[in-house]
């Protein structure tokens, strides 16, 4: 995801900000009776309390690119309770390391 597809996507500006690939996944799924094939690129990106973003509920940062779906900014000591798929983006996440992994998971 680019700098212009977030801003297009999620209505955020993150040209000040630090960002850092960490991870590439490659995921493989079946689901609805349909195979998929995607390819994550994970990026991290440091917050501050002053960002938008940190404050808004759950279901509230709409994909304006994507009807149904929605972003959502989790706490990283949240992280655990969360339903987030593919599960290796929990870890991925977590350790903050560049790496790249092929996973079979929707």
């Amino acid at each position: 995801m680019s700098l212009r597809e977030i801003q297009e996507e999620m209505h955020f500006d993150i040209s000040n900000k630090d960002i850092q690939l960490c991870h590439i996944i490659e995921n493989f799924f079946y689901m609805k009776k349909r195979n998929y094939h995607e390819v994550y690129f994970v990026y991290k990106i440091t917050l501050d309390d002053n960002d938008e973003i940190v404050h808004k509920e759950k279901g509230q940062f709409i994909n304006y690119d994507s009807d149904g779906n929605w972003y959502e900014y989790i706490p990283i000591d949240k992280i655990d309770s969360e339903n987030i798929k593919p599960i290796v983006l929990k870890d991925i996440i977590k350790k903050q390391e560049m790496g790249i992994s092929i996973q079979r998971d929707i």
